[in-house]
């Protein structure tokens, strides 16, 4: 997807920012709306998360090096990847 690393590396990682930023979001969204709101903006925000798995998924398929450990495999540790 992403041909040069050190670009591949800054998506990734703006990739991993944006989807915690998301979840926070859910978050204030569950505890400030009512649950009919939460759970459309549940659905929109999933519909955003699996495009942004799309792209880390292939930034990490061209550059296995750059992914996270346990990223796609919450068994994995740092010492399975190696």
């Amino acid at each position: 997807m992403i041909e040069n690393s050190t670009v591949a590396k800054q998506i990734g990682d703006l990739m991993q920012s944006i989807a915690h930023e998301l979840d926070e979001s859910l978050l204030l969204v569950q505890k400030s709306c009512p649950p009919g709101e939460y759970e459309r903006y549940r659905r929109c925000v999933g519909g955003v998360l699996a495009a942004m798995f799309d792209i880390v998924h292939g930034i990490y398929s061209e550059h296995p090096e750059l992914r996270p450990p346990g990223l796609f495999d919450p068994d994995e540790t740092d010492e399975s990847v190696s």
